[in-house]
């Protein structure tokens, strides 16, 4: 798990954990540009206040006066089968996809019923024709703020693909949990791929373990074909 130093001003330390992490980048060109474009955005664009029209009504400055340390998982935890067992939802059979500090975890997950459907981690996928194909095709850097910081970050998350004509007949439970000691700004990145007549159902839940200040940035881009039938529904305690 990577964790930063913490700060009270989270513009600041983005552009300095982007510039920490980037420094010398090696990525593929395109990814670097995107990312590169995408950093460039969140520094024009800053932190949304209630000035911005589409958060008049929404005060982030209590949220955002944690000193939080970006901190990023990277696939491996402590936690245990035990641990996510309490992440269940009651009376309902799915598969299992298990996310720690942003990070997909293969040792927690149950993938069973699956085998006709991909998934896994977005970060190891990025070679996927159907990654190459729509990553980034949905999301406006140039005017949405959380999405330029999460879209400036080379992130894990879900990568799913179900392919054409596919009825996925277990549920697909992703559960996000943070776990952390100390206040925590936490990134993930998901894409989700149905072809045309494809069928699933999705519910995501978030757990956070301790009582420290968490603060979760989250993006998905979802591309659902033609007569597809998806039910997608997130629960936050």
């Amino acid at each position: 798990m990577l964790t930063t130093a913490p700060t009270s001003d989270l513009y600041a330390r983005a552009l300095e954990e982007y510039d920490r992490a980037f420094s010398g980048d090696g990525a593929p060109r395109p990814f670097a540009d995107r990312r590169a474009k995408a950093r460039d955005a969140f520094a024009a664009l800053g932190l949304p206040t209630r000035r911005n029209e589409a958060w008049k009504y929404t005060d982030l400055r209590p949220a955002l006066k944690a000193d939080y340390a970006f901190v990023q998982g990277d696939g491996t935890t402590s936690l245990t089968e035990a641990d996510v067992a309490g992440t269940a939802i009651p009376e309902l059979d799915a598969a299992r996809v298990v996310l720690v500090n942003g990070a997909f975890v293969p040792a927690l997950s149950d993938l069973d019923g699956l085998v006709r459907a991909t998934v896994g981690s977005l970060r190891e996928s990025t070679e996927h024709p159907v990654v190459t194909e729509h990553f980034g095709r949905y999301t406006d850097v140039r005017t949405e703020t959380f999405a330029a910081l999460n879209a400036s970050f080379d992130l894990d998350g879900v990568f799913l693909h179900v392919p054409e004509g596919v009825v996925v007949e277990r549920p697909i439970h992703v559960v996000h949990i943070i776990d952390t000691d100390a206040d925590a700004f936490v990134q993930s990145r998901h894409l989700m791929v149905f072809g045309q007549h494809s069928q699933a159902r999705i519910i995501e839940t978030q757990h956070v373990r301790g009582s420290a200040q968490t603060f979760g940035n989250h993006l998905t881009e979802i591309a659902v074909g033609a007569d597809a039938v998806i039910d997608h529904v997130r629960v936050q305690d």
